[in-house]
């Protein structure tokens, strides 16, 4: 005769073959590569990189600046030290940066920033050709929470996802694009 498992064991058995199958199921999920580390050349038709630091993107036709807020655009590459700063701070600089340049910058909303996410990749999920110093952070989007709630939204450029639900007193970086 087979012995049979006391209900406590019984239990046990089942919790762990159910790791065990939670585990072994794991291998089935892909994992992206970084876009720093398979990205290389030339962005292609994609963009135009301008020499004073500005892409446009031709499908969405807006002008980015390539660099984080505080940066700037040296040869080629992003140079001093990226602002970190409040939700009314990052909108303030926006305006202030548009009166000293003489163009209508500001900053881009949640769409426009979902339209830069790379599917073949993630960490950050943005083209590292394009925007060299982006960071896998949270990066302040121009709307603000839900209404009746003093939020604000951010998108976290690891894997380009949305949420309206920070803190407008955190710290964040932020980019600026040119008014369409």
């Amino acid at each position: 005769m087979r012995p049979v498992l006391s209900s406590p064991r019984r239990r046990v058995v089942i919790v762990l073959l159910a790791a065990v199958g939670l585990l072994a199921g794991c291998d089935r999920h892909h994992t992206l590569p970084q876009c720093g580390a398979v990205l290389s050349g030339d962005p292609g038709g994609a963009w135009t990189l301008g020499g004073d630091g500005t892409a446009r993107q031709a499908g969405a036709g807006l002008t980015w600046y390539r660099c984080n807020a505080g940066e700037r655009f040296v040869n080629g590459s992003c140079v001093g030290e990226p602002l970190r700063v409040s939700h009314a701070e990052a909108m303030q600089y926006a305006q202030d940066f548009s009166s000293a340049s003489g163009r209508a910058w500001r900053m881009p909303t949640i769409e426009e920033m979902r339209e830069l996410r790379m599917a073949s990749c993630n960490n950050p999920a943005v083209d590292t050709r394009v925007f060299p110093s982006v960071r896998s952070d949270h990066y302040w989007a121009a709307e603000s929470g839900p209404r009746g709630f003093d939020l604000a939204c951010s998108v976290y450029t690891f894997s380009v996802m949305a949420q309206c639900r920070d803190d407008p007193e955190d710290k964040r970086l932020f980019w600026l694009v040119l008014e369409r």
